[in-house]
Protein backbone atom coordinates (compact mmCIF):
# COMPACT_ATOMS: atom_id res chain seq x y z
CA UNK A 1 0.00 0.00 0.00
CA UNK A 2 1.13 3.53 -1.02
CA UNK A 3 0.72 7.01 0.32
CA UNK A 4 -0.94 7.55 -3.70
CA UNK A 5 -3.17 4.65 -2.88
CA UNK A 6 -4.38 5.96 0.23
CA UNK A 7 -4.65 9.28 -0.65
CA UNK A 8 -7.01 8.26 -3.51
CA UNK A 9 -9.30 6.25 -1.15
CA UNK A 10 -9.59 9.16 1.21
CA UNK A 11 -10.46 10.98 -1.59
CA UNK A 12 -12.87 8.44 -3.01
CA UNK A 13 -14.36 8.31 0.28
CA UNK A 14 -14.38 11.76 1.32
CA UNK A 15 -16.47 12.29 -2.46
CA UNK A 16 -19.34 9.62 -1.28
CA UNK A 17 -19.03 10.87 2.17
CA UNK A 18 -20.13 14.51 1.51
CA UNK A 19 -22.05 13.74 -1.85
CA UNK A 20 -24.04 10.84 -0.96
CA UNK A 21 -26.16 9.02 -4.03
CA UNK A 22 -29.36 9.40 -1.80
CA UNK A 23 -30.16 11.41 1.34
CA UNK A 24 -30.68 8.69 3.59
CA UNK A 25 -26.83 8.48 3.92
CA UNK A 26 -23.63 10.04 5.98
CA UNK A 27 -24.07 13.16 6.77
CA UNK A 28 -27.67 13.97 5.33
CA UNK A 29 -28.68 10.53 6.25
CA UNK A 30 -27.71 11.35 9.99
CA UNK A 31 -29.82 14.72 9.99
CA UNK A 32 -32.71 13.03 8.19
CA UNK A 33 -32.57 10.39 11.00
CA UNK A 34 -32.15 13.15 13.48
CA UNK A 35 -35.64 14.78 12.56
CA UNK A 36 -37.69 11.32 12.19
CA UNK A 37 -36.71 9.59 15.01
CA UNK A 38 -39.01 12.88 16.82
CA UNK A 39 -42.11 11.36 14.94
CA UNK A 40 -41.65 8.30 16.56
CA UNK A 41 -43.59 10.20 19.55
CA UNK A 42 -46.76 9.42 17.67
CA UNK A 43 -46.17 5.62 17.71
CA UNK A 44 -47.73 3.10 19.55
CA UNK A 45 -45.45 1.62 22.18
CA UNK A 46 -44.70 -1.64 20.18
CA UNK A 47 -44.00 0.20 17.06
CA UNK A 48 -41.44 2.93 19.48
CA UNK A 49 -40.10 0.03 20.64
CA UNK A 50 -39.59 -1.80 17.64
CA UNK A 51 -38.22 1.02 16.13
CA UNK A 52 -35.55 1.81 18.81
CA UNK A 53 -34.52 -2.08 18.76
CA UNK A 54 -34.16 -2.04 14.73
CA UNK A 55 -31.88 1.31 14.97
CA UNK A 56 -30.11 0.16 17.76
CA UNK A 57 -28.93 -2.96 15.84
CA UNK A 58 -27.74 -1.21 12.94
CA UNK A 59 -25.42 1.30 14.65
CA UNK A 60 -24.45 -0.69 17.54
CA UNK A 61 -20.49 -0.97 17.57
CA UNK A 62 -20.88 -5.28 18.14
CA UNK A 63 -22.78 -5.63 15.49
CA UNK A 64 -24.52 -2.59 13.20
CA UNK A 65 -23.39 -1.91 9.84
CA UNK A 66 -23.09 1.25 10.04
CA UNK A 67 -23.10 3.88 13.02
CA UNK A 68 -20.11 2.88 15.36
CA UNK A 69 -18.83 -0.28 13.61
CA UNK A 70 -18.10 1.93 10.79
CA UNK A 71 -16.69 4.68 12.45
CA UNK A 72 -14.15 2.18 14.65
CA UNK A 73 -13.44 0.58 11.14
CA UNK A 74 -12.63 3.97 9.71
CA UNK A 75 -10.70 5.16 12.87
CA UNK A 76 -8.40 1.96 12.67
CA UNK A 77 -7.96 2.42 8.87
CA UNK A 78 -6.49 5.96 9.42
CA UNK A 79 -4.09 5.12 12.39
CA UNK A 80 -3.05 2.42 10.03
CA UNK A 81 -2.40 4.80 6.95
CA UNK A 82 -0.79 7.51 9.59
CA UNK A 83 2.82 6.13 9.00
CA UNK A 84 2.22 4.81 5.83
CA UNK A 85 1.74 8.38 4.48
CA UNK A 86 3.75 9.88 7.44
CA UNK A 87 1.56 12.30 8.55
CA UNK A 88 0.40 13.06 11.94
CA UNK A 89 -2.73 14.49 10.37
CA UNK A 90 -4.00 11.14 10.10
CA UNK A 91 -3.37 10.16 12.92
CA UNK A 92 -5.12 13.05 14.78
CA UNK A 93 -8.07 12.24 12.35
CA UNK A 94 -8.27 8.76 13.49
CA UNK A 95 -8.80 10.33 17.15
CA UNK A 96 -11.41 12.26 16.02
CA UNK A 97 -12.83 9.43 14.64
CA UNK A 98 -12.58 7.06 17.73
CA UNK A 99 -14.06 10.18 19.54
CA UNK A 100 -17.15 10.20 17.14
CA UNK A 101 -17.46 6.56 17.38
CA UNK A 102 -17.79 6.86 21.71
CA UNK A 103 -20.69 9.34 20.70
CA UNK A 104 -22.51 7.03 18.27
CA UNK A 105 -22.27 4.04 21.05
CA UNK A 106 -24.18 6.82 23.21
CA UNK A 107 -26.87 7.14 20.64
CA UNK A 108 -26.96 3.51 20.43
CA UNK A 109 -27.24 3.01 24.30
CA UNK A 110 -29.96 5.84 24.09
CA UNK A 111 -31.99 3.35 21.68
CA UNK A 112 -31.78 0.29 23.92
CA UNK A 113 -32.86 2.43 26.73
CA UNK A 114 -35.62 3.95 24.30
CA UNK A 115 -36.06 -0.18 23.78
CA UNK A 116 -36.64 -0.96 27.19
CA UNK A 117 -38.77 1.49 29.09
CA UNK A 118 -40.72 3.15 26.31
CA UNK A 119 -39.73 6.68 27.43
CA UNK A 120 -40.38 9.23 25.09
CA UNK A 121 -38.59 11.90 26.41
CA UNK A 122 -35.70 10.20 25.01
CA UNK A 123 -36.80 11.21 21.62
CA UNK A 124 -35.19 14.87 22.43
CA UNK A 125 -32.13 13.63 23.65
CA UNK A 126 -31.36 10.96 21.12
CA UNK A 127 -32.46 14.29 18.49
CA UNK A 128 -29.80 16.21 19.73
CA UNK A 129 -27.16 13.39 19.96
CA UNK A 130 -27.87 12.81 16.11
CA UNK A 131 -27.16 16.76 15.62
CA UNK A 132 -24.05 16.39 17.54
CA UNK A 133 -23.00 13.73 15.40
CA UNK A 134 -23.40 15.06 12.34
CA UNK A 135 -21.43 18.46 12.90
CA UNK A 136 -18.61 16.25 14.32
CA UNK A 137 -18.37 14.64 11.21
CA UNK A 138 -19.00 17.43 9.16
CA UNK A 139 -16.11 19.16 11.07
CA UNK A 140 -13.45 16.01 10.57
CA UNK A 141 -14.57 15.57 7.16
CA UNK A 142 -13.67 19.13 6.55
CA UNK A 143 -10.31 18.90 7.59
CA UNK A 144 -9.78 15.46 6.00
CA UNK A 145 -10.65 17.45 2.76
CA UNK A 146 -8.50 19.77 3.18
CA UNK A 147 -5.58 17.19 4.07
CA UNK A 148 -6.17 15.20 1.38
CA UNK A 149 -6.04 18.76 -0.86
CA UNK A 150 -2.70 19.51 0.89
CA UNK A 151 -4.08 22.50 2.69
CA UNK A 152 -3.92 21.17 6.36
CA UNK A 153 -0.65 19.98 7.85
CA UNK A 154 -1.70 20.14 11.37
CA UNK A 155 -5.07 19.50 13.17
Amino acid sequence: VSPDMIHKALNKNLDELLNPPIKNLSISGIDKFAKAILTWNNFGDAKLRGSAINSFFMIDERGGTGGAAFRCMYADFLHEASPICDSYVLEQLGLEYQAITKHWNQLSNGLWQLYETGDRALLRQLSDKLKEIAAGEYDVLQKMKRFVYGLLITV
